[in-house]
């Protein structure tokens, strides 16, 4: 798949502000996915095709009724099982070091749950990045998991968590934006960023819209793009 090219719009005269997704983007594979995968009844897979014949109102109600498959009383197993399974995407500690050494603030926009978010960043020694996620807000009586969202945070109906908002709080301190994604949830801050990265459904979804994008596979290939916009603006400013 060829990429659009970027435009020579990009900011030059605003330092960089990095949001990534987490599950499939800093991480290899969908954790979330992974765990209802072994921790669930195969029956949550049945809420996706809920959610497309638009029998599940919002996609909050969706992550919701999937997260509920999740049970309270194995959160350390589940958690043990995450930390366990659960490795990085290639050079992302080192992306994350270039951001810290450069002093450019990433933060990680999720739809996934803070319950195996918050333990993988203390792993790999990730706990000081900025989080928007959901998180565990109780338990049913029969110890199904509730999820939502912090008070606060931007909910789209048909994505979850907002990232959009992240972006344009980044815009508004005056950064030109970068955003790393992989999957539907990221679609709708695709066309804000100024900097899209994009790998898998994302990308083949902005070749589809023609949305500009950098195409990418390790975070090494995000670094080896996105050094040289870091360049380009330190030299403008």
């Amino acid at each position: 798949m060829e990429p659009y090219p970027i435009p020579p719009t990009i900011p030059q005269h605003r330092p960089l502000a990095v949001l990534t997704d987490f599950d499939g983007t800093l991480t290899q594979r969908d954790v979330a996915e992974h765990l209802l995968d072994t921790f669930a009844s195969p029956d949550w897979r049945m809420e996706g095709e809920r959610w497309r014949k638009g029998q599940i109102p919002t996609h909050r109600d969706l992550l919701q009724r999937e997260y509920s498959y999740f049970h309270t009383d194995r959160h350390e197993e589940m958690v043990r099982y995450a930390l366990k399974t659960t490795a990085l995407r290639e050079g992302a500690l080192e992306f994350v070091d270039f951001c810290t050494q450069k002093g450019i603030p990433l933060e990680i926009v999720s739809g996934g749950v803070d319950f195996y978010i918050k333990p993988l960043l203390r792993q790999y020694g990730l706990a000081h990045l900025p989080l928007c996620s959901m998180t565990v807000a109780g338990a049913t009586a029969d110890g199904s998991m509730l999820a939502d969202y912090p008070e606060g945070t931007a909910v789209c109906d048909r994505l979850g968590c907002c990232k959009c908002p992240r972006i344009e709080h980044y815009r508004k301190l005056g950064y030109t934006t970068v955003f790393i994604g992989d999957g539907s949830s990221d679609r709708c801050a695709a066309p804000q960023a100024d900097v899209l990265f994009a790998r898998g459904p994302l990308a083949r979804y902005c070749a589809e819209q023609s949305i500009p994008f950098i195409p990418y596979d390790t975070f090494h290939d995000v670094l080896a793009a996105l050094r040289p916009i870091y360049e380009t603006i330190q030299h403008a400013m």
